[in-house]
């Protein structure tokens, strides 16, 4: 991801960049994304974001599976996450770059003081560049951020500050705000797309039946092929 932000923005971060994301892995993302979704009918516009599968192995009443759907508007869904997360940053104070471009894209950063590095404070110059998958279908790269800081004593002595983007500190500010980033992706899941669950099936036939009694053929075909990836 730096290479494709370097190209946008050369010399805007360092090498000495990190990178995070806001779900750490594919069930964190099925479970706080994914749930997120309200349960009803789909619209027939939308498509299959994601599509997974659920198998318990049960003793007393046998192996049970269950399939699941998120059904979403893809460009609505990623306008409305890239406004809540662009909000979200000028609200802690950020000055953004130009707005998100079209590959998802956001540049964003800001001076401060004491806001990471309390003991003694410290002026603090945080960078980020912000990614948004426009599919929303990579488990846990749906948000992707690139981040570095640097802190010196004084502001006008721009010799004097160092790299701090691997401190302790800055992962704690930057987990906080990756949490922040969380939620907002999970109200714009919540407004704007569907969940379909099977429920618990005696077999994947069956589920599948039940989740493409509502979908469309086109969605249908969507959905076969998100859970031939698995």
């Amino acid at each position: 991801m730096l290479s494709e932000a370097e190209k946008l923005w050369p010399g805007f971060l360092s090498h000495q960049s990190q990178t995070a994301l806001a779900f750490q892995s594919t069930v964190d993302y099925r479970k706080n994304l994914v749930l997120s979704a309200k349960t009803g009918n789909p619209d027939s516009s939308s498509s299959i974001v994601v599509g997974y599968e659920n198998r318990e192995m049960g003793v007393e009443f046998g192996d049970a599976i269950a399939i699941s759907a998120l059904l979403c508007p893809p460009r609505k869904t990623v306008e409305s996450i890239e406004s809540s997360i662009g909000g979200l940053l000028r609200q802690s104070s950020y000055e953004l770059g130009p707005e998100w471009n079209e590959v998802g894209f956001l540049r964003a950063e800001k001076w401060s003081q004491g806001t990471i590095f309390r003991m003694p404070p410290q002026w603090e110059h945080t960078k980020l560049i912000v990614k948004v998958d426009a599919r929303l279908s990579d488990g846990n790269g749906v948000v992707t951020l690139l981040y570095e800081v640097k802190a010196a004593p004084q502001r006008n002595d721009e010799s004097a500050f160092e790299d701090k983007s691997t401190d302790t500190n800055v992962r704690v500010y930057i987990d906080a705000l990756l949490g922040s980033i969380k939620r907002a992706v999970q109200e714009s899941i919540s407004t704007n797309c569907t969940r379909l669950n099977s429920g618990r099936q005696v077999s994947r036939q069956k589920a599948l039946e039940i989740v493409n009694a509502k979908l469309t053929s086109t969605q249908q075909q969507q959905l076969e092929g998100k859970l031939g990836q698995r």
